[in-house]
């Protein structure tokens, strides 16, 4: 049985629709139609029923549909443990978000390999969505990032929390908020900010703290550098917003990095696909990040 006919099938199920199902797959509508057809012609039972009306599920798809998702992880689970088997060796791909490694030491990926020989951990920086559909897509095992509230099933990934951290902003000597203890996102309004760019979680959390405040941020420099952030905070270019994770081994001269108080959910995760979480090396991992945090 085809994956990609049952996530056809599932597509078409939830729509009650070919054309719907084949934009969201990115598909021709024929396409969709014969992978539907042939599925059909694999089971020998007609699975939907075709009306003017769009496409309605026959007993056989509503059965179909109840088993379809069991179905499809057990397909990929085995097809996973095929790879694995024709490599000779276990592999453990592991993606994660810049910056995730000042909260989670990097030596708990080495304490792992370390621990479990036998397995070939790679590893690669993403940015935080980059990151999440490579997970999705199972072109990594496990990932570590960024965003608000992942501590449960989301977008069929699993999160666990590790840990919560604030924002910060970075102000200039001789600017007014530069003697404060903290500062309030309504007291950026009229500032020039600088940030981290769009492949970070905190440049929406930002925009959506503004919005709540009632005005737009004036963004005069975006980046994927946090590091440069305090160089054009020092060259008063404007404030900058980042993580407090990222201020902890960066530091200028006439650049203090002060709390914002507002809650910008920066919430550091480790997540994976929830259809691959019966597969060893995936458990095997997770369990040794549960002991070691």
């Amino acid at each position: 049985m085809n994956v990609g006919h049952l996530r056809c099938f599932e597509m078409v199920y939830e729509e009650r629709s070919i054309n719907k199902a084949a934009r969201r797959l990115f598909m021709s509508p024929q396409g969709v139609g014969k992978n539907i057809q042939l599925l059909e012609g694999e089971l020998g039972t007609e699975l939907f029923e075709r009306t003017k009306h769009g496409v309605f599920p026959t007993g056989s798809g509503e059965l179909l549909h109840v088993k379809a998702e069991s179905i499809i992880r057990q397909l990929e689970e085995l097809k996973f443990s095929m790879e694995q088997l024709k490599q000779q060796r276990i592999m453990l791909r592991v993606g994660y978000v810049c910056g995730v490694f000042n909260v989670l030491p990097f030596k708990a990926i080495l304490g792992f390999m370390d621990a479990h020989p036998e397995v070939q951990v790679t590893w690669g920086e993403y940015p935080n969505v980059t990151m999440h559909d490579m997970l999705k897509s199972s072109k990594i095992e496990y990932g570590f990032g960024v965003g608000i509230k992942r501590d449960s099933h989301e977008d069929g990934l699993v999160f666990r929390r590790i840990v919560k951290r604030a924002a910060m902003l970075l102000v200039y000597e001789g600017h007014p908020l530069y003697d404060h203890m903290s500062v309030r996102v309504e007291q950026l309004k009229d500032e020039r900010i600088l940030t981290l760019n769009e492949d970070f979680y905190i440049y929406y959390a930002l925009l959506a703290e503004c919005s709540s405040c009632g005005f737009v941020p004036q963004i005069v420099a975006k980046t994927t550098d946090s590091a440069a952030l305090f160089h054009l905070c020092a060259q008063r270019v404007g404030l900058a917003v980042l993580p407090e994770y990222n201020c902890e081994n960066f530091g200028l001269p006439g650049v203090r990095a002060l709390r914002l108080e507002d809650d910008f959910g920066l919430v550091v995760h480790s997540a994976y696909k929830k259809e691959n979480e019966n597969i060893e090396v995936i458990r095997l991992f997770d369990r040794y990040l549960k002991e070691y945090l």
